[in-house]
């Protein structure tokens, strides 16, 4: 009798240990969803802010476009081939005046850019 009680007991112990780990985990799914749909908004918010302030120094120092276009392109991984450059049309050929692209073990392709 004992011995029977204590294996019933365990086995239900068991049994509610396996369903509150399930609804444990059933409450994790949403927050790292969550989590991921956050990392995914502070990604884009991070480059909007990003491209108006280029743009924002880039109205106030034309010429800086050479700087942000060089930085970018050394900011690249050793492993990215032949990375495509867009460029607003009135930029494109002071960046292509100002980099020696020829000389660079990658080589890059500017290409203009309406937006």
């Amino acid at each position: 009798g004992l011995s029977e009680g204590q294996a019933e007991s365990k086995a239900e112990s068991q049994q509610l240990f396996q369903k509150l780990e399930a609804l444990f985990n059933s409450l994790a799914d949403p927050i790292s969803q969550l989590d991921d749909e956050l990392e995914t908004s502070i990604a884009e918010l991070s480059l909007v802010i990003a491209r108006q302030l280029v743009r924002r120094e880039i109205k106030s120092e034309p010429g800086e476009i050479v700087a942000v276009v060089r930085d970018a392109v050394r900011a690249l991984p050793i492993s990215t081939r032949n990375p495509i450059i867009h460029l607003h049309p009135e930029d494109i050929q002071l960046v292509r005046n100002a980099l020696s692209l020829g000389d660079d073990e990658k080589s890059y392709r500017l290409e203009e850019d309406l937006l």
